[in-house]
This record gives C-alpha cells, sequence and structure tokens, in this order.
C-alpha cells in the first residue's frame, strides 16, 4: 500500500515537472553593467563596444571596475527596469553617497533601450549627475554597448541584449 503510494507520489510528481518545463520558450533578455575607472590604467577610456559576455574581466584588464551588474529574463515590450546600488556612509560628521540609480525604458520591437541613471560620488568635490540614455536600438545580442558616460566622475553604462529560455515571466 505505501509503495503504491509512493509510485504513484512520483509519478505526480514527474508529470509536474514535465509540464513546468514545457512551458519554457526562447525570450528577450536584458544586461546592465557600470563600471568606474580605478585609475591604474594611464590612458584608460571606455570602448563605445565591448562583445562577448566577458564583460567584467574584459574591463577590468583596460582599467574598469564593476559598480553594479543586472540581468532580467522575460523583457516585454514597455518593462520599465529600475537599478541601484548606492552606499551611504558618515565621514567626518557628513553624509557621503557614493553610487548609482538608474530607470530604464525597453522596448523589444526593434529592441531598444532609453532612460536616466544618477549618478552619486559625493566627496573629493564630486556631486550628483544625472546621466540621460537617448534611445538606443540593441541590433546585436551579446555585445555590450556603451549607453552613457560620466567623464567628470569616470563611470560608464553599458547595456547587453541576449534571446534565452524563459519561464514565461
Amino acid at each position: 500500500m505505501f509503495q503504491l503510494k509512493g509510485q504513484l507520489l512520483a509519478i505526480t510528481m514527474a508529470s509536474t515537472m514535465f509540464l513546468s518545463v514545457s512551458n519554457v520558450s526562447a525570450g528577450e533578455h536584458a544586461h546592465f553593467a557600470a563600471f568606474f575607472n580605478n585609475m591604474t590604467q594611464k590612458g584608460f577610456s571606455f570602448p563605445d563596444v565591448v562583445r562577448g559576455d566577458q564583460i567584467e574581466q574584459d574591463m577590468g584588464k583596460l582599467g574598469g571596475e564593476l559598480m553594479i551588474f543586472a540581468h532580467s529574463a522575460g523583457i516585454k515590450n514597455g518593462d520599465v527596469w529600475t537599478l541601484q546600488n548606492d552606499t551611504l556612509r558618515e565621514m567626518n560628521g557628513e553624509l557621503q553617497d557614493f553610487g548609482m540609480d538608474c530607470k530604464l525604458s525597453l522596448k523589444v520591437t526593434p529592441f531598444k533601450v532609453a532612460g536616466v541613471c544618477s549618478v552619486f560620488m559625493s566627496g573629493g568635490g564630486a556631486e550628483r549627475t544625472k546621466q540621460l540614455i537617448k534611445p538606443i536600438v540593441i541590433q546585436d545580442e551579446v555585445v555590450w554597448y556603451k549607453v552613457f558616460e560620466d567623464k567628470h566622475n569616470g563611470l560608464a553604462g553599458y547595456f547587453m541584449r541576449e534571446t534565452a529560455a524563459d519561464f514565461n515571466h
């Protein structure tokens, strides 16, 4: 009796897993990464395009250090993606703010990204800046496109898209 119940439970679980996996389909994925110039490489400049999926290692070789990385699966037309990496700290009795806050608007036909990033780099004479990301068509997959550069604070933001498995988000 217990063996039969166990077999029925196993069959039910396997059927449920099969049905769940069958809902997998190809969908649009969005990736965003921002880097700052770590000042270790002389003559550093942010490239306009980085090919492939090893952007952190590639930028590190050039002298860029990762500030934020984000990935979102199942992008739908009109999605708004919000990203934030912000550190508040007290220094010498004053509140200092280091990081960024981005709001990205995404379209999938054709694939476009637009938005704005607020950059916070208080201390050392730097201040908050707004980086406008004008609508840019992202044609090629697994290619990182520079979507903004803040030369004053030594930061740049990159965007990449790819088609990969979605689980019907």
